[in-house]
């Protein structure tokens, strides 16, 4: 249960002159205290986004595990 409380503020995420504008309400991002917000943990460190951030990263990893599935299909 420690591992999910953090008390350091999240990583900024990109945006003009650090400003995060939301996609939804077309205002500043919340960040920790908007339902969208994901943090994820990689190693020791924790990265976070919008979920809306995240969905290129997932369609190109989808993407290429379909190929490999596909490639390994041909073989």
């Amino acid at each position: 249960m420690n591992e999910l409380v953090r008390n350091e503020p999240s990583l900024p995420g990109i945006g003009v002159a650090g400003l995060v504008m939301c996609p939804f309400f077309k205002g500043a991002c919340l960040k920790g205290g908007c339902e969208l917000w994901v943090e994820l943990k990689c190693g020791e460190i924790f990265v976070a986004r919008c979920s809306m951030a995240w969905l290129a990263v997932l369609a190109t990893e989808t993407r290429q595990s379909i190929d490999k599935l596909i490639i390994s299909k041909d073989k």
